[in-house]
């Protein structure tokens, strides 16, 4: 189980490379314009009068992507292929992201990127990891239906989508409301 582990931290890490790696490639054109669009994240993360509602919502369509690719991941032979380009996406966000942040505001646009991430992360990787390394035990359930194999997939990592649960409260909820304490103090 241990190597598994290090391929998705591999693809994890990949990911999270070339997200920051990308702007570096982009035209200065390209640049201003994700620097732009991350200064206008930061600006809705940190204003209070952002819609709570639509923000669990594009925080759970997020994770229910991730979730649903790995949930398909598991129904498959190539488990470990698909286990890693879902970890390889949820990396290049992170990175993505996170080098926007740094090309909109410095220094500063990155330490708030990581009060933005980091908490909601720390419940986010370890359940995408666990799902992604132990997905291919739902596999030898060929009698059972899709609907079938989706519940035992949801009643196997009930623990890992309550973590992921928790995480889009953390996203939605308390690192907005860390964003905009450490946000005075950084701007």
């Amino acid at each position: 189980m241990g190597g598994w582990y290090l391929l998705v931290l591999f693809a994890l890490l990949v990911g999270i490379t070339c997200g920051w790696a990308l702007p570096s490639y982009l035209q200065e054109g390209e640049r201003q314009l994700i620097s732009q669009q991350a200064g206008n994240l930061l600006s809705q993360a940190v204003s209070p009068n952002q819609s709570l509602f639509m923000t669990i919502c594009v925080a759970l369509w997020n994770a229910l992507r991730t979730v649903g690719l790995l949930f398909l991941a598991s129904l498959t032979p190539y488990l470990s292929i698909c286990a890693g380009i879902a970890m390889w996406a949820k990396g290049f966000g992170i990175g993505f992201t996170l080098h926007g942040m740094q090309l909109a505001h410095g220094f500063g646009g990155l330490f708030l990127a990581f009060v933005m991430l980091a908490l909601q992360n720390c419940l986010y990787l370890p359940s995408y990891a666990y799902i992604a390394v132990h997905g291919g035990r739902i596999q030898g359930y060929e009698s059972t239906s899709l609907g079938g194999r989706a519940m035992l997939f949801l009643l196997r990592y009930r623990w890992c989508l309550a973590a992921i649960a928790m995480g889009i409260m953390v996203e939605c909820i308390i690192s907005p409301l860390l964003l905009r304490t450490v946000y005075g103090w950084v701007f």
